[in-house]
């Protein structure tokens, strides 16, 4: 299933361009297809609902949503995902998320319930050099999966994330490691042993009329 991800990476850019608003944090208000503060498969180490007022008091942030929807036409596939994510304390991220996978003939059905604890803040301490770093889980269920595979299972991840503001366009730089048991996100199933796999992002961000990255 490399194609699935491969295509729905090349959805990034352009969901960012269509998604992304102003902010004067450095976080990028964008939620994965399982609903955490990322991008399309991978986890950013900003949490989500940066967007809120600076002079705000609240412990929340303004709540953060995302649709994604692909059509992947060669194996006759409609993937469409909801989610939603709020953060406490500007520090814990919780998040949901519904997923929708219609191969012909029938529906898979997904949800996904994250949490994000942001450990170390971006440009910590006034040095610029810093990245966001966040420790993160998120816990699958899905309806039907393949004969033989368990249907829920946990995510385990640590991220770290930097926005590159010196370059001609702002460019985003995250990656991490991944602790898990799914077969293709969850799509199939879950199987009995974890697997660690390493993840990573480059993202060039088009320059907004208003906010943070001019």
């Amino acid at each position: 299933m490399k194609q699935v991800r491969n295509m729905i990476k090349s959805f990034v850019i352009a969901g960012i361009t269509a998604f992304l608003a102003g902010t004067g944090y450095a976080g990028v208000p964008f939620n994965g297809l399982q609903g955490e503060g990322g991008a399309a498969f991978n986890p950013l180490a900003y949490p989500a609902g940066q967007n809120k007022d600076e002079k705000s008091d609240s412990f929340l942030s303004n709540p953060q949503f995302g649709i994604w929807y692909v059509n992947l036409s060669k194996i006759d596939v409609d993937w469409t995902a909801i989610g939603v994510a709020e953060t406490l304390f500007d520090r814990l991220e919780i998040s949901y998320a519904h997923e929708v996978i219609a191969p012909t003939g029938k529906n898979i059905t997904k949800s996904d319930v994250g949490a994000k604890l942001l450990l170390l803040p971006e440009n910590f301490g006034g040095q610029n050099f810093i990245p966001a770093v966040s420790l993160g889980s998120i816990w699958k269920k899905t309806s039907p999966v393949a004969i033989g595979s368990d249907d829920s299972a946990f995510d385990f991840y640590a991220v770290a994330t930097k926005l590159i503001t010196q370059l001609p366009k702002p460019v985003l730089l995250s990656g991490g490691v991944l602790s898990t048991k799914e077969q293709v996100t969850g799509v199939f199933g879950y199987n009995s042993d974890s697997d660690i796999t390493f993840f990573g992002n480059i993202d060039v961000l088009p320059p907004l009329q208003r906010g943070g990255w001019i």
